[in-house]
């Protein structure tokens, strides 16, 4: 008896799990805006509205094979007003500006690109998984949208658009850079493959 007790109270907390894990994602999705493009605040289904500063977050250098200080990715956050920062284990690691990100903004269609399947590819063994981040006006992230090696150009583009307008090489240095130092700080040897 006891054991059959047991058994009901874990397929009950299973279903409550799933059932707040299923509610906190349909609260969580963007209302279709038609006509929206570029940088547009958008709406969310449960009242949130999207940053007016933080236009998107994206990974950046991600890896899925090699030492694991080569794996361990970066944070790229664009700012409206064309700031960008990297970040790396939670902490801002390099700045620029991008003249005229006005220009970018309007060449990212957000709402679609929330929305926007990425096409995973379920069948890689190697990969990476990488994607966007949406943040509210409190600066919390909520929505992503992350594919495992995503394949779908239209979700590819954007990322494509927003490295063309940085200087990759500093985010790149700053990275290596915030590597090393982790490495140090944790005792993991650091070497960079050259494939």
């Amino acid at each position: 008896m006891k054991g059959k007790i047991i058994k009901i109270t874990v397929l009950v907390a299973m279903i409550l799990i799933f059932v707040s894990a299923l509610m906190y994602e349909v609260k969580h999705m963007p209302i279709h805006i038609k006509g929206n493009t570029g940088y547009k605040p958008v709406v969310m289904a449960d009242g949130v509205k999207l940053s007016d500063d933080i236009f998107i977050a994206i990974d950046y250098d991600v890896c899925g094979y090699g030492p694991i200080l080569e794996c361990m990715p970066g944070k790229l956050i664009f700012y409206t007003n064309g700031d960008v920062i990297l970040q790396f284990e939670g902490k801002n690691i390099y700045k620029e500006n991008v003249k005229d990100f006005d220009k970018v903004m309007e060449q990212i269609d957000i709402e679609k690109l929330m929305t926007t399947d990425p096409e995973s590819a379920i069948d890689a063994l190697d990969g990476a998984s990488w994607g966007y981040y949406f943040y509210d006006e409190e600066g919390e992230v909520v929505c992503r949208n992350v594919g495992y090696c995503p394949q779908n150009d239209a979700f590819r583009e954007p990322c494509r658009i927003l490295f063309r307008s940085i200087n990759e090489d500093y985010f790149d240095s700053a990275l290596e850079n915030a590597r090393r130092g982790y490495g140090r700080r944790k005792g993991i040897p650091y070497y960079k493959n050259r494939w």
